[in-house]
């Protein structure tokens, strides 16, 4: 039996006590939204044992991407150790903030092997967002104890868990520019333009026509040393993770993606001609794989 037939055996729920449980149908990962709610011990204490249930054979139980499917996957599962992640609508700067975390969870990346958990009642999702957060603090505290043992110097666990604390300080929220006036048709000539020759580079790693085969694409690795392959945005928006939208688009463009080659161009929005020139991409890419 293949990895793929008994990861799907799990989403389904049919792999024996330890099931987990996938919204049916696609979730728009931007899409999803809540009211946050308070984080409480009985919380985690939920929260805890989902995460064993849901996350643990992938993240591993200490989060750092070593669970017992990790190595059957194609993808593999985010180590949390080194605080990178790639889903946030916050600036690069900042953590992701806790609703996109929940959208995460929520939303999932079913055709990127990570299951969505849109069926569990809102306040599980919650508690597993804030258990998760557990996780990766714990993650990150290793991870730099670890460096600091390497290098040789004096290991003061509270200065460790002030700094990881610093760094899962939320960031401000991204403000998507509003989309210039004018013709969409226009629009998209220029973003095709733009894609292909303009300053962002993104032809030379998703290919002139976004099919993920630029010059770049055959030697790419992401922040953990694995091969990466730039995103096909020509497939259409469920295989396009985080971008249904323009909207997404025009934020993803501004973000980055953490941990991947896809550099952050956050300064673009900032001035008449960036907004206008990401707003065309955006309408490009909008306009590929619709044919």
């Amino acid at each position: 039996m293949s990895c793929c037939t008994i990861l799907s055996l799990i989403v389904l729920g049919t792999a024996g006590p330890s099931t987990s449980v996938q919204a049916e149908g696609p979730i728009h990962w931007s899409a999803v939204t809540a009211t946050p709610i308070p984080e409480s011990a009985d919380l985690l204490t939920i929260g805890k044992r989902l995460y064993g249930l849901q996350c643990a054979r992938c993240h591993g139980q200490e989060g750092r991407g070593n669970g017992p499917y990790a190595n059957d996957l194609s993808n593999k599962p985010r180590d949390f150790g080194k605080g990178y992640f790639k889903a946030r609508t916050t600036i690069p700067k900042g953590f992701p903030s806790d609703l996109d975390f929940f959208r995460t969870i929520t939303a999932g990346f079913p055709a990127y092997e990570m299951p969505a958990l849109g069926q569990l009642p809102e306040r599980d999702r919650w508690a597993l967002t804030f258990y998760t957060k557990t996780v990766i603090a714990s993650a990150m505290e290793a991870v730099i104890t670890e460096k600091l043992e390497k290098d040789g110097e004096e290991v003061n666990a509270a200065e460790v868990k002030d700094i990881v604390s610093a760094r899962m300080s939320p960031g401000d929220l991204v403000k998507v520019p509003r989309e210039p006036a004018g013709s969409r048709e226009a629009s998209i000539r220029r973003g095709q333009m733009t894609f292909i020759k303009g300053d962002y580079r993104c032809a030379n790693c998703h290919g002139p026509q976004g099919k993920g085969d630029g010059p770049n694409a055959a030697n790419m690795k992401d922040e953990w040393g694995f091969q990466i392959t730039p995103r096909d945005i020509s497939q259409g928006i469920e295989f396009r993770k985080l971008v249904y939208t323009p909207e997404d688009m025009v934020r993803v463009i501004l973000t980055g993606i953490p941990g991947t080659p896809m550099p952050a161009f956050d300064l673009a929005g900032t001035f008449p001609e960036g907004i206008r020139e990401i707003w065309d991409i955006a309408r490009y890419v909008e306009s590929l794989g619709k044919d």
